[in-house]
């Protein structure tokens, strides 16, 4: 080999080892940018922020790319509208304006290895939009006190307040932002209120119900929700019930009347009186229907209601479960009843039945003291007679219950149900049928639930020794 080639020096013995040493080197260095952190900065990216409103709470995230995290946020260079503030480990610009203004600052970002950057933004604090917060304006009561205050958000904060349509009932007036006074009369207002700010305005449509008594305030606010489901229950009867077909389209229509709450309250659809319980209290009766054609019938039954709870407390001998009765009249076709409310059709439509209509009126009533179907059935017949007749001689009864065109024969092998009552009735008595009654009513009797051995025993119990076989032997049909 050539004596002076570096080459031929590396290839001896002695110098083996050099160049794998400095390629090792060299292998190390192109890996250092691996393994030692980055020297990258974080980047914001954040380009605008929305702008702010005096009095609404403010959010906004500031948001970056790169770099090492976690971030620290600052405020560099200006500073943020009053009552704003940077969160500096989450970027999250929060709180709530209390000056119109637009301030621009410079928002720094830091990364975990202390590398940084800067972005300058503006953010704007405005006026928010004008509005009226009504939500809706509470019911009032003829001759008690009525005050509201009336609400509103944005524009500068300083409000005046007017009405711009509508009226507001005798006797209340708006001041300042209070509507206040002692109703003279009731009614449904329709009321249009409209607030400026420093030039700026809005409108906003509410109503104002007043009605003529605390207890016809009770009955009366459930009325916009009683109109809606009676509409759809009707609605519901259609394709079951083809034959009522002109009845259920009258009803539907009736009851689709966009005006229909405010004419029951302006024109008075309603009747309330009071009857005293057996032990003492006065209790509101009143009935709501929807149709003034309607009030004659709606009078017939307060007529027919007030003995009738009368007769039921002293045949039981357990005071009025309830403290009122409330009728529903003429919202629905067909007829419910139970806790102290009665669900009746109009007389107009439930002609020609096969029962009175005042017997209905005694089952529904029934119902607050007894669920069982069959149980009722018989304080139909004993209300409505004894109110009809005074008498609590069965045999003076003109009513009497017939199924199908089949009369009431007293103690026939097949009587059942109601009949079946009726002749334990004529046995042990109306004392012994009321107290069999007052127990089942504690125990419960259930609408729809066959009625237990528990419940057809008080009857036996209740039963005069001489009769008590028989008692027992009709007590299974009921």
């Amino acid at each position: 080999m050539d004596a002076s080639s570096g080459i031929g020096r590396l290839r001896t013995r002695g110098a083996r080892r050099a160049p794998v040493f400095a390629i090792a080197l060299l292998a190390m260095g192109s890996c250092g940018d691996v393994t030692h952190p980055s020297e990258e900065e974080p980047t914001i990216t954040t380009e605008a922020l929305a702008d702010g409103a005096v009095g609404v709470p403010y959010w906004a995230g500031l948001t970056a790319t790169g770099g090492q995290v976690p971030y620290g946020w600052t405020i560099s260079a200006g500073s943020l509208p009053a009552g704003l503030v940077l969160e500096p480990s989450t970027g999250v610009i929060t709180g709530t304006p209390t000056a119109f203004d637009t301030l621009a600052f410079t928002v720094q970002v830091t990364g975990d290895d202390g590398l940084s950057s800067a972005k300058a933004l503006t953010l704007a604090v405005g006026i928010a939009p004008l509005q009226i917060l009504l939500g809706p304006l509470p019911d009032g009561v003829l001759d008690v006190e009525y005050s509201v205050y009336l609400r509103a958000s944005g524009g500068s904060g300083r409000y005046g307040w007017s009405v711009v349509s509508g009226s507001l009932p005798g006797g209340v007036s708006l001041s300042d932002d209070v509507v206040s006074g002692q109703p003279t009369e009731s009614g449904y207002f329709p009321i249009g209120f409209q607030v400026e700010s420093d030039g700026v305005v809005a409108v906003a449509e509410d109503r104002i119900r007043v009605y003529p008594t605390q207890n016809l305030r009770f009955f009366l606010e459930p009325l916009p929700s009683w109109i809606a489901s009676s509409l759809q229950y009707n609605q519901d009867l259609l394709p079951r019930n083809p034959h009522l077909a002109s009845e259920i389209e009258a009803k539907t229509e009736l009851l689709s009347s966009a005006g229909l709450e405010a004419s029951i309250l302006n024109e008075g659809l309603f009747e309330e009186r009071e009857v005293t319980t057996l032990d003492g209290r006065s209790i509101p009766v009143a009935v709501v229907f929807p149709a003034d054609t309607m009030r004659w019938g709606a009078q017939l039954d307060l007529d027919r209601i007030l003995p009738t709870v009368t007769t039921l407390e002293e045949l039981i001998g357990v005071p009025w479960p309830r403290n009122y009765v409330q009728e529903w009249y003429g919202f629905r076709l067909g007829n419910s009843g139970g806790g102290g409310s009665l669900y009746m059709e109009d007389r107009g439509t439930y002609a020609d039945r096969a029962a009175p209509y005042d017997v209905i009126v005694s089952h529904e009533l029934g119902h607050t003291y007894i669920g069982h179907e069959g149980l009722t059935q018989f304080l139909e017949v004993y209300g409505y007679n004894v109110v009809e007749t005074g008498s609590t001689d069965l045999a003076t009864w003109p009513w009497k219950r017939t199924i199908g065109s089949t009369p009431y024969v007293p103690f026939a092998s097949g009587n059942e149900g109601a009949w079946a009552l009726m002749d334990i009735y004529q046995l042990i008595g109306a004392e012994a049928m009321g107290r069999a009654y007052a127990r089942i009513h504690v125990m419960g009797a259930p609408y729809g639930a066959p009625l237990s051995d528990a419940a057809r025993q008080t009857f036996v119990d209740e039963a005069p020794a001489s009769v008590r076989d028989q008692v027992a032997g009709l007590v299974v049909r009921i």
